[in-house]
């Protein structure tokens, strides 16, 4: 305790030693801790965003697995993979592709914030 009592009076002593812009800063550091949000409102905030992005995320691979695995059994059948399906799957890549950096931004913004 007396190490506690030691250190509140270096404190006090230190507030009288800082000039009024000193202090001034402080109290502006205060105000903005006010404005800032906390991480639980944070991620409140950017959670269902996220788990959207990430469920798109899956129903995107689970279709390009489909269509991959159909295109690989007609090359190995030997059988005609037709121009509606080749496109299909080129879709497919670019929508997954999209969706994963929809997650990277997602994580960008929630750093950023």
């Amino acid at each position: 305790q007396g190490l506690k009592n030691k250190k509140n009076k270096e404190g006090l002593q230190a507030d009288k030693e800082n000039s009024p812009e000193e202090k001034k800063e402080n109290n502006n550091s205060d105000d903005e801790d006010e404005f800032n949000p906390t991480l639980a409102a944070m991620e409140s905030e950017i959670k269902p965003k996220v788990l959207e992005t990430v469920n798109n995320l899956t129903k995107s691979y689970s279709k390009l697995i489909k269509n991959q695995k159909e295109k690989l059994n007609c090359i190995l059948n030997n059988t005609k993979y037709s121009p509606a399906k080749e496109k299909n799957y080129q879709n497919g890549k670019i929508v997954l592709f999209l969706n994963l950096l929809n997650l990277i931004f997602r994580f960008i913004d929630l750093i950023q914030s």
